[in-house]
């Protein structure tokens, strides 16, 4: 028995398709990359909605696919009734194929896939505001600012440079906190573009380191030398920014 797993964020489409790969006879499972690194056959059903728009996302999941499991048979489904052009890797969510096995069967994989553009919004073209940003204000001018603030920091705690970490307290605390605010804002917002995305582990780092700095500027009680070293909190942003360089990576990609 072929097995599919789906992503989509659409009740009334979820309940019809679990229907028709039933009367298929094909084991369905919602996809979940952080417990599942690889999918033979994922299923894509666009648009997916978030707040009030609705976007396409199978061009970041193609190019995060092509680099990382290319032997993915990646199929496609929305509302666009020529599927013609892209063979058994686009379905049409009005006219499904009458043996679905048949179409994992001819389906290529991510590799040999061309570029299906997008009938929506691209959720790539969203995410790409939140690294590039707007006004001269990226995400990463944002990151930048902090990582350089706490890197200050932790000078003194190496005795790199002159100054004693109280010093650094007095100085640097205020403003690495409202950085830290600044960042987590934006952050925070994108977010729910994440949930959809090939992003899960890396964003459930990101929340996790975030929650450990955050809980360290925001509880003076705990802002000692000793517990900054303890939070390791230069590492708690590399690995940020570690994580933030992987999703960048595929939302600029290039696509066949």
């Amino acid at each position: 028995m072929n097995t599919v797993h789906y992503i989509y964020n659409n009740i009334r489409i979820e309940r019809k398709l679990q229907a028709y790969f039933e009367n298929q006879g094909i084991e369905t499972k919602k996809y979940d990359i952080g417990k599942l690194p690889k999918a033979k056959n994922l299923l894509l059903v666009n648009p997916c909605k978030v707040g009030d728009m609705y976007y396409d996302m199978h061009l970041l999941w193609q190019a995060y696919l092509q680099e990382n499991e290319p032997k993915t048979k990646l199929i496609i489904c929305n509302m666009n009734e020529n599927s013609n052009n892209y063979n058994d890797n686009y379905i049409c969510i009005t006219d499904f194929p009458k043996d679905f096995n048949k179409t994992i069967k001819n389906a290529v994989t991510v590799k040999d896939l061309p570029r299906i553009e997008a009938i929506n919004l691209s959720i790539r073209k969203q995410l790409e505001s939140y690294f590039k940003g707007h006004h001269h204000s990226s995400l990463f001018q944002k990151f930048n600012y902090l990582e350089m603030t706490i890197k200050n920091i932790n000078y003194t705690i190496e005795d790199e440079i002159d100054r004693t970490f109280q010093e650094a307290k007095d100085n640097l605390f205020k403003l690495a906190k409202e950085q830290l605010e600044n960042f987590d804002i934006r952050w925070k917002f994108y977010l729910r573009f994440f949930k959809y995305s090939p992003f899960k582990p890396n964003r459930d780092k990101i929340i996790a380191n975030l929650n450990v700095v955050t809980g360290y500027f925001n509880n003076q009680l705990i802002q000692t030398e000793e517990e900054f070293v303890k939070r390791e909190i230069p590492k708690m942003l590399s690995e940020i920014r570690e994580c933030l360089n992987e999703m960048e990576k595929y939302v600029i990609a290039e696509i066949n």
